[in-house]
């Protein structure tokens, strides 16, 4: 019998990234959506962009890519968003100067969204989507659609509050974020110096969370489960820049799980694309392979 291919969507912001080299498309959820379909699943985006040259420009592109874009909609009241990044080679971080309003800020709830999120095996949803009443309503909708709801967790100042964070925590299954975001969302409950293992336990008993994946940097990555840990090094790679690394750790691992693979297959699989993606220039780059093949053989 044929292996029925699995079926992801995400939701929330898709846009442009302003780079020195120029426009580049991006947007988590894109990325997100991007690297899955590079590696076998079915991916879908739900989003809004402009009505105008840059949304245009950008759902050929997405579509070129082969991304189910049928409720990327137009939006004739507000732009396509753009973002400027602005790298920290130090800390191997980013950070970014985020315009507002755009369309993806006021995604409206569909009556066909309910029929794809019951037939997906997953849902992926960021934060900053949440910035906005309009598409924080959506997205809230949305969830109560979906069996296992995936949440990258993106702080992005000033675009969230404790409250959004909380709420979008207390209706996850898995959650992946970066070991100072855990620490930031810890802070918020209680104070003082304690490991990220602990940490971790803290979150998962707070908010009920079956599932957590920890990003490092340079220093890997971890996978708490319900009563496992898994952990795994990184990759050394000459940085090109950091632009996306996150979403394409967990397309990785999301393509795996779904498949029925193992989480050290899976967390293998997530640590080989990001450092793939951030050896490369921007958060979509091209590459064309088995998706079986571990990532670490292009670098």
């Amino acid at each position: 019998m044929e292996k029925s291919i699995k079926k992801i969507v995400c939701y929330g912001e898709v846009l442009w990234d302003l780079l020195p080299s120029g426009l580049k498309p991006g947007g988590a959820p894109l990325n997100v959506a991007y690297h899955l379909k590079k590696l076998g699943v079915k991916s879908s985006i739900i989003s809004s962009v402009g009505d105008d040259i840059l949304g245009e420009e950008l759902l050929k592109i997405i579509k070129k890519w082969g991304v189910d874009s049928t409720f990327c909609r137009k939006d004739n009241n507000f732009p396509t968003g753009k973002v400027l990044a602005k790298e920290d080679t130090l800390f191997q971080e980013v950070s970014y100067e985020i315009m507002e309003p755009v369309a993806w800020d006021f995604i409206v709830v569909e009556k066909d969204h309910s029929k794809i999120i019951n037939n997906t095996d997953a849902f992926v949803f960021q934060s900053l989507t949440a910035r906005n009443e309009i598409s924080r309503k959506t997205l809230h909708a949305l969830l109560e659609y979906s069996y296992y709801k995936i949440f990258d967790v993106n702080l992005r100042p000033p675009f969230y509050s404790e409250n959004i964070i909380k709420e979008l925590l207390e209706k996850s299954d898995l959650v992946k974020m970066s070991v100072s975001e855990l620490y930031e969302i810890v802070s918020w409950f209680k104070k003082g110096k304690i490991s990220e293992e602990e940490a971790v336990c803290f979150l998962k008993e707070c908010f009920n969370l079956k599932e957590l994946l920890i990003t490092k940097g340079s220093y890997g990555a971890s996978y708490y489960g319900i009563d496992n840990l898994y952990e795994r090094f990184a990759i050394p790679i000459i940085m090109s820049d950091p632009i996306g690394s996150g979403d394409a750790f967990l397309a990785g691992f999301l393509a795996k799980k779904i498949n029925g693979k193992s989480i050290e297959e899976a967390l293998e699989s997530a640590i080989s694309l990001g450092a793939f993606v951030a050896s490369k220039e921007g958060s979509c780059p091209y590459y064309d392979m088995d998706p079986s093949k571990e990532f670490a053989q292009l670098l």
